[in-house]
């Protein structure tokens, strides 16, 4: 286990640590273990937190969470485009998507490449991470596409600029526990 050393106390990361966990930290504590790493220092706070992530990360040799994740069900999913019925914003049908999930997909599948390089999108899990907190998120539905299916979708619309209109964004996932995220876009000009 590695540890962010500070002159007041030790602050303890390990290899389940995120962007977000990190951004917690001041840039003081922050820049002070990725010296203590032999790591560049320099930037502000939001490039600072992906180079702890990535240091943590190659010192705990991080596998399992890198592999993408097969959608094969043997049931096959339909594109949301074809799903006209089935939604609804009864938050009991909900199932519970933890931040680490959203992180995972976003920081260390291979989803979007066609090598197995990770996506690493940062800049659009802090956004997207801010957007939420502010409360621009809305109009959450989900649909179940079937009792067969082992998949849903979750669908919400972001307000964030009266000017620059809405953005919808949608998640492919799974029903049962261990929920894991397949898929996921938006409309933004990021996707």
């Amino acid at each position: 286990m590695d540890s962010i050393i500070t002159s007041a106390n030790l602050i303890s990361i390990n290899n389940k640590t995120t962007v977000e966990d990190v951004l917690n930290y001041s840039k003081v504590e922050i820049r002070g273990f990725l010296r203590a790493n032999n790591v560049k220092i320099s930037g502000s706070k939001l490039t600072l937190a992906p180079r702890v992530v990535d240091t943590i990360g190659s010192r705990c040799d991080i596998v399992s969470d890198c592999t993408p994740q097969s959608s094969s069900s043997g049931v096959e999913t339909p594109e949301i485009a074809e799903l006209r019925a089935g939604w609804t914003g009864t938050s009991c049908n909900f199932p519970t998507v933890k931040l680490s999930d959203i992180g995972s997909y976003l920081l260390h599948s291979s989803h979007r490449t066609e090598d197995a390089e990770k996506m690493q999108c940062y800049r659009q899990y802090i956004r997207g991470l801010n957007f939420y907190k502010e409360g621009f998120i809305h109009e959450i539905m989900i649909n179940s596409i079937s009792d067969s299916s082992k998949h849903c979708y979750i669908r919400s619309k972001c307000y964030r600029s009266m000017q620059q209109g809405v953005y919808e964004q949608w998640i492919l996932m799974t029903k049962e526990r261990l929920f894991d995220v397949v898929k996921a876009y938006c409309t933004c000009p990021a996707g």
